[in-house]
């Protein structure tokens, strides 16, 4: 009752929480009933600390044996992650959102106060033209069994809906082939944070439904596209063969949310598009789109006549698992309503519709009863907490805790919650509707530091914890650490220090990757999981 008595209190004052956040238009009546009933959930997911991490961790062979209790080793995913905006240096402000974004932001800067481009010297990755090197490098170096990599659209589609590169398309199925031929999973995202202008700028993006198929054109030709050529290469058909149940995965969006709040709200492309109604909107058709993608890339599969028995693809998407925690504080039941109004569209409206094919946020609703089903997947995507003071996010206080990414809290307890609330909210519902499997795999995590020491502690701590989730009933079925390489991270407008995430190094002629001593660890574990029989 307390966050109903504040906004009773908040009314009798004349006091709207549309004031408190800038104008926007808040409907306190739904935003007082969602955080009253989030605030008598209980459970794993709601609590802040649900399992302890030791002092003492098992060691990477025993946590190795330990998850093949309960998921079979040979299908445990393990490798890295990437995205090719971050990772090369092919998007330019002629064709790409956040690259002109970028440029226009540094048109107003001083030199001193300039944003970053993935194009400046000072990156030295190229996986658009050395990733063979790259892959050859990672299955060397970790044992690397699974790729995640990106598609960038801006590059397919340069110039508008008719345009197609056909060279980038060819380049795209290389690289698919080249994963196979190395007995590497492709796990193909098809969008991850970055449009084309036109479909940005010249057709307002995700924010109108009608825009929807111009996606859904885009990923059935990239599917198509790939696919034949797999088809025409008889060794890439005979090494897809023999992956047996490691079939290639696609995915439609690298969390949706959290792309839909970057570019409408945090870091606006568009002012004329921001705003929660528009974000709920554009939130609502990411999730139509990846319903339909599955449908057209299904359907698309069936029409082709591939020489050999292989199967239909696995269409799913990558969700964020960010917890936003309320600071302890005097005004923390206001903080918590503040987090639960984010919560509701990144979270809760997606569970919705992909368990009851009905979304609804922030007065959009839309239904679509072909999405219970719909996705053969989820990866999750989690990294730390955030702690929120009203609107203010609150720094780490420790040097253990504190990383080098803004706000973030290292919180290694928060993957287990993120696990569960996925698996409860999300999983559970589609498998007892649907009586078949949801597989779950971590798709991101990952810690921006340069202290070797502090790395090998962050993925060992959350290899733990995958550990424990699996003890527990929630299975993860893989770990496929954000990034393979050290790359171009998003900066932030008033944030814009350099963050290295990668599992690998990269040379300094940009050709190959060299293993930090910090993920050793990985290799320890890879080694384990593949000793084992």
């Amino acid at each position: 009752m307390e966050i109903q008595t504040l906004f009773l209190a908040m009314k009798a004052l004349g006091i709207g929480l549309a004031t408190l956040i800038g104008g926007v238009t808040v409907y306190e009546r739904d935003l007082v009933k969602y955080s009253y009933e989030r605030s008598q959930e209980t459970g794993a997911h709601t609590q802040e600390f649900p399992i302890v991490i030791p002092q003492e961790l098992p060691s990477m062979q025993a946590i190795a044996q330990e998850i093949a209790k309960y998921v079979d080793p040979a299908q445990f995913m393990f490798g890295g992650s990437t995205s090719e905006h971050q990772c090369s240096k092919k998007c330019t402000p002629k064709i790409c959102t956040h690259s002109r974004f970028i440029e226009e932001q540094n048109a107003q800067r001083s030199d001193e106060d300039r944003m970053a481009q993935p194009t400046d010297a000072r990156y030295k990755m190229n996986w658009y033209d050395n990733y063979k090197n790259y892959i050859d490098d990672a299955v060397r170096g970790m044992y690397l069994r699974d790729l995640r990599f990106s598609i960038e659209w801006a590059l397919v589609q340069p110039e508008g809906p008719e345009s197609w590169d056909e060279a980038v398309l060819d380049h795209y199925a290389d690289l698919f082939i080249t994963c196979l031929k190395k007995k590497v999973r492709p796990l193909v995202c098809l969008h991850h944070y970055t449009d084309p202008n036109w479909f940005f700028h010249e057709k307002k993006g995700f924010t109108k439904i009608e825009n929807v198929q111009y996606f859904v054109d885009y990923c059935t030709k990239v599917y198509e596209h790939i696919m034949k050529k797999v088809a025409a290469n008889k060794d890439a058909l005979n090494a897809l063969q023999r992956m047996g149940a490691r079939q290639p995965m696609w995915a439609t969006f690298n969390a949706p949310a959290g792309y839909v709040f970057r570019v409408h709200r945090q870091e606006p492309l568009d002012k004329k598009l921001t705003g929660l109604g528009l974000i709920a909107e554009a939130i609502k058709n990411t999730c139509e789109a990846t319903v339909q993608v599955s449908k057209s890339l299904k359907a698309r599969f069936a029409d082709m006549s591939f020489p050999v028995a292989i199967q239909m693809p696995q269409v799913g998407f990558l969700k964020n698992g960010l917890q936003v925690d309320a600071q302890p504080s005097r005004v923390s039941a206001l903080s918590r309503t503040f987090a639960n109004l984010g919560d509701q569209m990144r979270h809760e409206a997606i569970y919705n519709f992909f368990t009851t094919g009905v979304f609804n946020a922030r007065h959009v609703y839309h239904e679509n009863k072909d999405a219970v089903g719909s996705i053969d997947f989820v990866g999750l995507n989690y990294y730390a907490n955030k702690k929120l003071h009203l609107l203010n996010t609150v720094p780490a206080t420790t040097d253990e805790k504190r990383l080098t990414d803004g706000g973030y809290h290292s919180y290694p307890e928060g993957m287990y919650r993120a696990i569960v609330e996925l698996h409860e909210k999300m999983i559970k519902p589609i498998e007892e509707t649907t009586s078949k499997e949801l597989p779950m795999f971590v798709a991101e995590n990952g810690i921006a530091t340069m202290n070797d020491a502090q790395r090998a502690r962050f993925y060992h701590e959350h290899l733990y914890v995958i550990m424990k989730a699996n003890q527990d009933g929630y299975k993860v079925r893989g770990y496929l650490p954000w990034t393979l390489f050290d790359n171009y991270e998003w900066p932030a407008l008033k944030n814009n220090t350099e963050r290295n995430y990668g599992i690998f190094a990269v040379t300094n002629d940009g050709k190959h990757l060299t293993l930090k001593p910090g993920s050793d660890i990985l290799n320890i574990f890879g080694t384990a999981l593949r000793a084992i029989r």
